[in-house]
């Protein structure tokens, strides 16, 4: 976690320049309404407050559904991108705090606390999409950037967090199809090997011989369950990578020369794939294979990974690592994410 606040901390002073203040804190209850002290907190203090347990998590869950009572936030919206700083550092607090309040509730609560702040930024006095210069688009762009530019390009849990937001959007009937293409492919890639699930299976080759992920998988743990110096192998390494870009090439020669790397392939812990989906990889073969020959060969992609979005690959290389059985243990992560990883295991 401690990971996530620095993130958090970060997004805020780099977007916002100030830390503005918020109401956070719910102090009673009336039947089913919250009702809540004016107690002004910056995000960072919230943060405090859910790390140091001084609300349960009902409570937590009671304050993300009512989070927007009482507020417009159509307002708000609109400050998100105001020329005044103060009114963009308001209400990019406010944002922040709704984001940090939904990492930290139950998912069902967190979906339907998204909901209910989509539906208030709707116009719902003629009940049509009116763009994505609208309130609502703001809120999309906001959570966009705050889960996915962030959380999602630093390998933090919560990226997920965004699909309540695109899964309001793409459900809307009065928003034109064409305005919901963006979002459905982003669900998708967000949903796809997600970490936890199975990995797509795709096929690739060295040379003229053709192999694909799942037998990639049987073959290893058939070796580890037959050959004794193989006991320990755990995980493979999939690196997709551009051979035509110098920053992949120094991306993998950056693994190559990870002590942590040579360490766990060389005593048969981790197995290394490296996959090139685009540009020229012959030459990059021989190169690494003499180099750093605990990274396994250079092969090259037979599915069209990218033209088929088999693989969500915001940057490259892009590291994906699993477990035997195919199961995503980390999503596409760059070179220091990867090796941050394995350090933690």
């Amino acid at each position: 976690m401690s990971r996530l606040r620095t993130i958090i901390v970060f997004f805020s002073v780099l977007s916002l320049s100030l830390m503005s203040s918020t109401i956070v804190r719910a102090s009673s209850q009336v039947g089913e309404r919250f009702i809540y002290d004016t107690i002004v907190i910056a995000t960072d203090s919230l943060y405090s407050v859910f790390e140091s347990g001084q609300m349960s998590q009902d409570e937590v869950d009671r304050y993300a559904l009512h989070f927007w009572d009482d507020k417009d936030v159509k307002v708000l919206g609109r400050k998100l991108v105001s020329s005044d700083a103060r009114d963009a550092t308001e209400s990019g607090t406010k944002m922040n705090d709704f984001f940090l309040v939904l990492l930290k509730a139950t998912p069902d609560t967190a979906r339907k606390a998204v909901n209910i702040l989509m539906d208030k930024a709707m116009n719902r006095d003629e009940d049509k999409w009116s763009g994505d210069g609208s309130p609502y688009g703001f809120f999309m762009l906001s959570a966009e950037h705050y889960f996915y530019n962030n959380l999602y390009f630093h390998n933090l849990n919560g990226v997920e967090m965004l699909l309540p937001f695109l899964d309001h959007k793409i459900a809307r009937d009065d928003i034109p199809e064409e305005e919901k293409s963006r979002e459905k492919n982003l669900a998708m890639l967000i949903r796809r090997n997600a970490v936890g699930s199975k990995a797509e299976n795709f096929e690739y080759a060295d040379y003229d011989v053709v192999v694909d992920l799942n037998g990639i998988c049987d073959n290893l743990r058939f070796y580890r369950d037959n050959t004794p110096e193989l006991r320990g192998l755990k995980m493979l390494m999939l690196v997709f990578f551009n051979g035509d870009n110098k920053e992949c090439k120094d991306g993998i020669e950056g693994l190559g020369n990870s002590r942590v790397v040579m360490r766990l392939a060389e005593s048969f812990v981790l197995s290394v794939e490296l996959i090139c989906v685009e540009g020229f990889y012959r030459g990059l073969s021989s190169e690494f294979k003499e180099k750093y020959p605990y990274l396994g060969i250079v092969h090259t992609d037979r599915s069209d990974i990218v033209k088929n979005n088999l693989y969500a690959m915001s940057h490259y290389p892009s590291i994906y690592i699993l477990d035997l059985n195919g199961v995503v243990l980390l999503k596409d992560a760059s070179v220091s994410s990867a090796l941050q990883f394995l350090i933690e295991q």
